[in-house]
This record gives C-alpha cells, sequence and structure tokens, in this order.
C-alpha cells in the first residue's frame, strides 16, 4: 500500500494540459495541497476495489450508487482505507448525502454521482479531502472523498474559524474539538442552502476531482531545475492556458513541505512564490502543517487587508494552485448556480474584515473569474470518475 502527499505543498500534473481534455495521473514526485492525496493499491486492495467499482457502475440512479458508496472509517489519516465499513451507514447519513446531492453546481454533482467511495471519518486532520486511487502502474483507478462525520451530522462544531485561526496560531491543528479562541478571526458561510457548511466542503473537494479528471492546473515539472541537497524545484514553467498561470506566475517553485526544509539555507529560493514580496503577510498563511510558523494575532487586519488587493478569493487560497482552484471553482460554481455564497471573516469585534462576494468584484479577479466561466461551460469537460 502506498499513500502520497497530504502533508506537501503543491501539485504536478505532469503534462497534460487543461485544453487536451485527459484525466491527469498524479506523479511523482508528487506535490499535493493539504486536503488532496493520492493512494496507489496495493494486491490486497486492487481486487475489492474493482469488484465494488463495477457493482457501482450498473446501478442506474446517482442515489442508488450513493446509499452503496458511503462507508464509515476509523482511520485518522485522509486516504484510503481498506478496512471502511459498508453496510453500516445509518439511514439518515445517506439520505442527508442524497438530498445535498440535488443542491450541487451540475459539473460537481455529475462528479459526484460517479464517485468510487465516500468515507467518513470520526477524526481526521482536516475538514474533508479528495483522493485519486490508482493502479499498480500509477494510473488512475478511481476516484473518491473523505470528511468529518461531523460534517454531515452537524455537531455545532465552527470548523471554518478554527481552520482560518491557524493561521495565527489561535487554534490547534491537532484539536479533535476544533476549538476557537475569542482572540482571532471567525468565518461564516453565508448561503441559501439548509446546509451551508456541508455543501461547501463538499463542492470545494468534488472541485479537486474536477481539477485532476481535466487538468486544470499545469507545471512543466520537467523542465524545472532541481536541488541535490533540498526537496524544491525551480523555474518550472507554467503554460499560459493553466489556471495556475493566474496567480501564481509563469514560473513555479515548488516547495516539498514534508521535508524539514530549512529556509534560511543559502541554497533555497527567497520566496516561495513570486508575490511573496509584494505581499509579505499572506504569503506566511498557513495551514495544519506550519512548524510553529505563524502569523502573530496583532497581524490579522492588516493580512486581510493585504488579501483585499489581491487575486485571490479567499485565505486558503493562497495555500496552492490546486487549493486556489478548488476555493474559486466553489465560489464561482456555487454562485453561477443561484446560491448567493459569501465567505466572510470577522475579527474578533464582529467587524467584518474580508467578504468574497466584494472580491469578486474586485478588478484583478475578472481574468480568473472569466477563465472559470469558460471552462466550466466549455461543453467537453470531463465529469466521469470511471477508469478511463
Amino acid at each position: 500500500m502506498k499513500s502520497v502527499g497530504y502533508f506537501v505543498l503543491l501539485f504536478v500534473f505532469g503534462l497534460v494540459g487543461c485544453s487536451e481534455n485527459k484525466t491527469s495521473t498524479l506523479r511523482g514526485p508528487v506535490h499535493l495541497s493539504a486536503d488532496v492525496t493520492v493512494h496507489q493499491l496495493s494486491a490486497q486492495e486492487k481486487s475489492p476495489f474493482l469488484s465494488r467499482k463495477i457493482q457501482l457502475d450498473q446501478n442506474t440512479s446517482c442515489e442508488d450508487r450513493i446509499a452503496k458508496m458511503v462507508c464509515l472509517s476509523k482511520n485518522t489519516q485522509a486516504d484510503f482505507d481498506r478496512d471502511c465499513e459498508f453496510g453500516h451507514v445509518p439511514a439518515g447519513v445517506i439520505q442527508k448525502l442524497q438530498k445535498i446531492m440535488e443542491e450541487l453546481p451540475p459539473v460537481h454533482r455529475k462528479v459526484f454521482c460517479h464517485l468510487d467511495r465516500i468515507q467518513l471519518h470520526q477524526n481526521i486532520f482536516s475538514i474533508g479531502y479528495a483522493t485519486q486511487v490508482q493502479d499498480e502502474w500509477g494510473m488512475p483507478a478511481g476516484y473518491m472523498f473523505g470528511m468529518r462525520e461531523d460534517v454531515l451530522n452537524g455537531s455545532g462544531k465552527d470548523y471554518f474559524s478554527w481552520k482560518e485561526q491557524l493561521n495565527f496560531g489561535l487554534s490547534d491543528p491537532h484539536d479533535d474539538k476544533a476549538r476557537v479562541s475569542p482572540e482571532g478571526p471567525t468565518v461564516q458561510v453565508e448561503m441559501n442552502s439548509a446546509n451551508p457548511t456541508l455543501l461547501y466542503v463538499m463542492t470545494h473537494e468534488l472541485s479537486h476531482i474536477v481539477d485532476m479528471l481535466n487538468g486544470a492546473d499545469n507545471i512543466d515539472y520537467d523542465k524545472c531545475q532541481t536541488s541535490p541537497v533540498h526537496n524544491y524545484w525551480k523555474d518550472c514553467p507554467v503554460p499560459s492556458t493553466a489556471f495556475n498561470s493566474i496567480s501564481w506566475g509563469p514560473h513555479m517553485t515548488v516547495i516539498d513541505d514534508s521535508q524539514d526544509v530549512d529556509w534560511n539555507h543559502a541554497e533555497m529560493p527567497d520566496n516561495k512564490y513570486f508575490w511573496s514580496a509584494s505581499h509579505p503577510l499572506y504569503a506566511k498563511f498557513c495551514f495544519y502543517f506550519c512548524g510553529g510558523k505563524t502569523l502573530p494575532p496583532n497581524d490579522v487586519q492588516a493580512s486581510y487587508q493585504e488579501l483585499q488587493n489581491s487575486t485571490f478569493l479567499t485565505s486558503y487560497s493562497t495555500s496552492s494552485p490546486m487549493e486556489d482552484f478548488a476555493e474559486a471553482s466553489a465560489l464561482w460554481a456555487l454562485g453561477d448556480s443561484g446560491r448567493d455564497l459569501g465567505i466572510v471573516v470577522k475579527d474578533k469585534a464582529g467587524i467584518a474584515l474580508f467578504d468574497s462576494r466584494q472580491q469578486m468584484l474586485n478588478p484583478e479577479l475578472q481574468s480568473k473569474l472569466k477563465w472559470l466561466h469558460e471552462f466550466y461551460n466549455r461543453g467537453n469537460l470531463k465529469t466521469d470518475a470511471a477508469v478511463n
């Protein structure tokens, strides 16, 4: 069994561009965002996985497929769980998934209805994640996503504020209660949905799968400069037609944060991203794996003022190209389907610091929104997550 990468920073799509309409194989070294993983099936896992896939593909309705692809996992890792229990999911849980399916944007609904698995966890480090399942040759065998079970059931935990406060060291990434500090920023997901948190989380994770199926993000890894000492790759060309060319530049430095990287080492690049110098605060936003390197709480207001003058729609968008695409896709697609979605960040006094709806009016964002409009309306998007 081989699992790669929920702890690393960026994702490399090989050489497949979005214009080719081909499924992207996540290749190694694979650089993923915090909530995207790759799982290569072991010999023991392959047969039951493919057998269940065949059974799922025989279902004629999305509702039937949902009922058969949900399982309960005791694993605390955001990864494919060979022991995930099918057949023990309460009927009420399945019904909630079937109902929320109807609220998904059209493309995301199609992807959701062709997934191979939904894993519900009692506890994982993140809120949710998406996974490409690969065969023994590293080719895509299917797709799945997982999330905390209480996101579906409604635990009352303020996951979005907990996650936002990680940037400022005010919440604990290992806290399974997701406690929030009264001193930090809070986040509200405003949307005309009975369960806005669940709908947003699912649309975000499904956007990762849309990305993997269609190669929205693209880096020509073979043309990068590499370091023989440290795990980073410099001057990686980004095709001008790729989504990540908009906010991440024509060249990228790709850094493997799973390693103990010495940022002060002479061989390391001065900045992670080309915009680090002009946006020094939000360039330091960090979720989950920060090694104690977070912004001080007194930088909260200035950080969001800086973010307002950027090409990013949320703070999480700044963490990697894949998260940029997933966040922008969720906001654009849910808004386009009439959900009137807004991600609002407030300070400890309840005063709004950042509103994604206002951010979408930013002139610097228009090229990104135009790209998303053309991408989701081009007519040949791949939404079938079956084996190709």
